[in-house]
């Protein structure tokens, strides 16, 4: 081997040939020896091809025994050379990939993007169908996924996850200490590894049609002494300043990887290792909470345990901040929906059948006693009327017809004056009825014309839209005039079941507020006017009842201490009023509605 190293050439020493004293080499046995160097420089020395062989035949023989060994010797460095270079290759791409990753992982906000990107990271090197990423609960000491690569979120919930739990769990079970287990490999098994088939194994492998998978526990996997180019990884990490390790790492066994294939596939050489330095890397850059926890608890010296103290612990506190919210006085108050109402107004009703002619008004407008609003039309009435003027010119054109023969004429007979004075009589009593009848007439005629009976301002909404050529009947509602002296208030709709409540809230000053909902930033005094003008509500009214559904619900008007904000003194603008009836714990103020109602049921049954 001296003589190869220093020459660079290849030996061959014939069987037998033993020279002492001499620094030729020498080969005792009986078998020929070949000895040829490689051209490939080794990782921690050189490489030989050493051939032992039984002699065959004289010298040309031997040598040509020598050019056959050469030439194999020049095929192996070949090999090897190509062999490397493709490592290397693959070694440059999985740098390429772990620096991407590093970018993705550092400029990402959302610690389930990450988780979700590194377990896509993990499949892609392993060349595989699915990655799952799992962690071991502190509380259960049960494995649950937490990312699943092409998914940003995972729903614990699917039965595919819970049967990946299951497979998982089954496994950890049997072999809680391995930290690479090869579930139905036929040929590619690690050599680490521990063949595995379970029943929730082929539940799982069915569900997913998966031909081979692989449980990893990445922090167990020693990567460090298997890939080459680690330390070209850890530089370039130290280099970007991301990775930020602990002084010391978390337990191995509370993170694992399962990489499922399917079909055909064969995983990549080194996969664990790779998957597990990725793992690695991911973890350090993205840190998400649970990581960070594990981390700094084994840096303050202590190991993973289970905790279900914790959990009480946590239970107990939730639960004595929800009781102590809920144990907060708050005021108690009578929240109902108002509506604005004027004290004094005044009905306008249609005097007489017929159709609206011409409106003068509209909504909002000043009228004073005595103005036209409205005027009728009644071709039936007119008809009338116009008749009954000409039977009364008629009739008094007969009697004057008559008074002048009876003054002119001096030759009439006995009998024929008194025929003219008896029917100059009976003309005067028609004459009587006829004016009586025009009389009537002529007031309905003029009711044809409606005329304000107040001072005051139309409050009815598209009155001159609504009444326009618009047929009426005799004491059909038309409009509303609000008196100019009317005040304003609010007529709120109160359940039966408050009054008490109300009736003693109303002796306190100040003890309603109310604010409309066209100006909310103004907050207005109320005063509960007396109970007599308390009154029930019917289905007629402007407040919706649905809102308490079928019990009995009164009417009851608030007066309004302050002046209105601009532009709501309209009828029927819409308030919110609030009454406070006293104070207590939040939890009564509630579910008082509640409990009062089943008190009430209750006491129903038991009567």
């Amino acid at each position: 081997l001296d003589v190869v190293r220093q020459d660079g050439q290849p030996v061959l020493v014939p069987p037998h040939d033993v020279a002492i004293n001499s620094n030729r080499p020498s080969n005792p046995s009986d078998s020929m020896l070949l000895i040829i160097p490689v051209s490939v420089p080794a990782i921690d020395g050189e490489l030989w091809l050493e051939i032992v062989q039984r002699p065959s035949g004289g010298p040309s023989a031997q040598r040509g025994h020598l050019r056959f060994a050469v030439q194999m010797s020049d095929i192996i460095g070949e090999f090897l050379k190509s062999h490397r270079l493709r490592q290397l290759e693959r070694d440059q791409a999985f740098l390429r990939m772990a620096q991407e990753l590093i970018d993705q992982l550092a400029s990402s906000p959302l610690e389930s993007k990450s988780l979700s990107t590194l377990a896509s990271r993990i499949r892609e090197v392993a060349m595989a169908e699915h990655a799952f990423l799992f962690i071991r609960s502190r509380v259960s000491n049960r494995w649950r996924v937490v990312a699943i690569s092409g998914l940003d979120r995972v729903d614990r919930r699917a039965e595919g996850i819970l049967c990946s739990e299951e497979a998982i769990n089954s496994i950890e079970a049997r072999f809680p200490s391995e930290c690479v287990i090869a579930i139905n490999h036929p040929s590619n098994t690690p050599p680490s590894s521990t063949e595995l088939k379970t029943r929730e194994i082929d539940r799982w492998t069915q569900m997913f049609s998966i031909a081979r998978a692989s449980w990893i526990k990445p922090l167990g996997v020693a990567s460090s002494e298997r890939i080459e180019t680690l330390g070209l990884l850890e530089t370039l990490v130290r280099r970007n300043a991301v990775l930020r390790e602990t002084v010391s790492q978390p337990d191995r066994h509370c993170i694992g990887l399962l990489i499922a294939w399917t079909g055909e596939q064969i995983p990549p050489m080194r996969y664990v290792e790779q998957c597990s330095t990725l793992m690695r890397l991911g973890l350090s850059i993205s840190r998400p909470a649970w990581w960070q926890r594990w981390s700094s608890g084994l840096h303050r010296g202590y190991h993973y345990r289970p905790s279900i103290s914790r959990t009480w612990t946590l239970g107990a506190l939730i639960s004595l901040v929800v009781m102590s919210v809920l144990a907060i006085p708050v005021p108690i108050q009578i929240e109902t929906n108002a509506t604005l109402i004027p004290t004094h107004t005044k009905e306008c009703f249609a005097p007489i059948d017929g159709v609206i002619e011409k409106v003068f008004i509209k909504h909002g407008d000043p009228v004073v006693r005595g103005q036209t609003l409205l005027k009728l039309q009644s071709e039936k009435l007119i008809s009338e009327y116009q008749q009954a003027l000409a039977n009364h010119a008629k009739s008094q054109q007969r009697k004057k017809d008559i008074d002048e023969r009876l003054l002119r004429d001096r030759g009439l007979m006995p009998a024929e004056r008194d025929t003219l004075e008896s029917e100059r009589t009976a003309l005067l009593s028609i004459l009587e009825l006829e004016k009586k009848g025009l009389d009537l007439l002529s007031s309905q005629v003029d009711r044809l014309t409606i005329r304000a009976t107040t001072d005051g301002v139309i409050d009815t909404w598209n009155v001159d839209l609504l009444l326009q050529e618009r047929p009426v009947r005799i004491g059909q509602w038309l409009f509303t005039i609000r008196e100019t002296q009317s005040q304003w208030e609010l007529e709120t709709m109160i359940p039966e079941r408050d009054l008490d409540e109300l009736r003693k809230a109303s002796q306190k000053p100040s003890s309603a507020y109310g604010r409309f909902v066209a100006a909310p930033q103004t907050k207005l005094v109320l005063h509960s006017l007396p109970s007599d003008r308390w009154r029930p509500a019917e289905s007629g009214d402007a407040i919706q009842q649905s809102r308490y559904g079928d019990r009995t619900n009164y009417l009851v008007p608030f007066r309004i201490e302050d002046p209105l904000p601009p532009g709501v003194d309209i009828s029927g603008a819409s308030a919110r009023v609030a009454i406070n009836t006293g104070s207590g714990p939040l939890i009564w103020a509630l579910s008082r509605d509640f409990i009062q109602d089943l008190m009430i049921r209750t006491t129903m049954w038991f009567r």
